[in-house]
């Protein structure tokens, strides 16, 4: 009888049942859009219900004041103490990218888990979290690429002597999540064709199924180069580029005449400031600053820092 029922309405409108898959495809499309953008660059469209955009928006972690200097040696002294660490991560994202950069740094081998921004199956685990990076370090779970990395520290038991002013470390920690950071999304989704190259990375290196990669492609590539005209003007930019010129420029100042914001040797902000351009390196945005800012001969010696440092085994 409901069969009946059913065919007998196909028969009074007969495109009701097409309009109504439309309209889920739609829907299941702009959902992961949504969450593309939340795990990109952070930023959650104010048309979303206010509870959901609560649920979504990223939180950014003050890190502690205190740092002290990595110790390579000791790490190599004590490899036995080498914590177990799980990274769930987006590939592009600037966050994780300071993340690995910091576990790269400091020799520790570590397994890293892609997470699907359309389902993010690879962290359900995770019940009241749901952004990027998650990181398991000796079983237990640790949100927000500054507390992992703070965490981090903690656990391998740095002793050394200081790697420069902490409080100059702790303001440049901070200045990576709430500044440097958030120039990045309107400089690398500028243009269509720069917004379709970033997510044909992205759907390269994510964990797609062949039509998630599709839409991933090219419908999160248009929809990312208008979210990125909406961030541009949120954060009152008249020209992006200059934007990330002046951010660069204003790390570099902080270094001055100084080999690293560090010393002689790099602090840990350093490391996530190396991390978060890192993350762009291979589009257009990261080759005009090397050009038109003064960031390039530091990011250089930073290069020569981390290709000199032995790489961990990232699974």
């Amino acid at each position: 009888e409901a069969a009946d029922l059913c065919e007998e309405r196909k028969s009074r409108h007969p495109l009701l049942f097409p309009c109504v898959c439309v309209m889920k495809l739609f829907l299941l499309l702009l959902a992961t859009v949504l969450l593309t953008v939340t795990l990109v660059c952070g930023y959650v469209p104010s048309t979303l219900p206010r509870g959901l955009r609560g649920s979504l928006r990223p939180t950014f972690t003050s890190p502690s004041s205190s740092y002290l200097r990595p110790s390579p040696l000791r790490m190599m002294d004590a490899a036995a103490q080498l914590p177990e660490v799980t990274l769930y991560q987006f590939q592009t994202c600037p966050f994780c990218s300071k993340v690995r950069a910091y576990l790269e740094y400091n020799q520790v081998p570590y397994t890293k888990v892609e997470v699907n921004p359309s389902n993010k199956k690879e962290i359900a685990f995770s019940d009241d979290y749901k952004k990027v990076p998650i990181a398991m370090i000796n079983g237990e779970q640790v949100n927000d690429s500054a507390e992992i990395i703070s965490r981090l520290q903690a656990v391998l038991g740095r002793t050394a002597e200081n790697a420069g002013d902490p409080d100059e470390v702790s303001k440049y920690r901070t200045w990576v999540n709430e500044k440097l950071a958030k120039t990045l999304p309107p400089n690398i989704y500028r243009t269509i064709p720069e917004a379709l190259t970033v997510t044909g990375r992205i759907a390269d290196t994510g964990n797609y199924s062949p039509w998630e990669s599709f839409y991933t492609r090219y419908i999160g590539g248009l929809a990312m180069f208008a979210v990125s005209k909406g961030l541009k003007k949120k954060m009152d930019i008249t020209d992006e580029r200059q934007a990330l010129y002046d951010a660069a420029n204003e790390f570099v100042d902080a270094v001055g005449d100084r080999q690293y914001l560090g010393g002689e040797t790099p602090s840990t902000a350093d490391i996530e400031v190396y991390g978060v351009l890192d993350s762009i390196r291979e589009f257009d945005a990261w080759r005009d600053m090397m050009d038109n800012s003064r960031i390039k001969p530091w990011y250089e010696r930073m290069d020569q820092v981390m290709k000199k440092t032995p790489q961990p085994i990232a699974a």
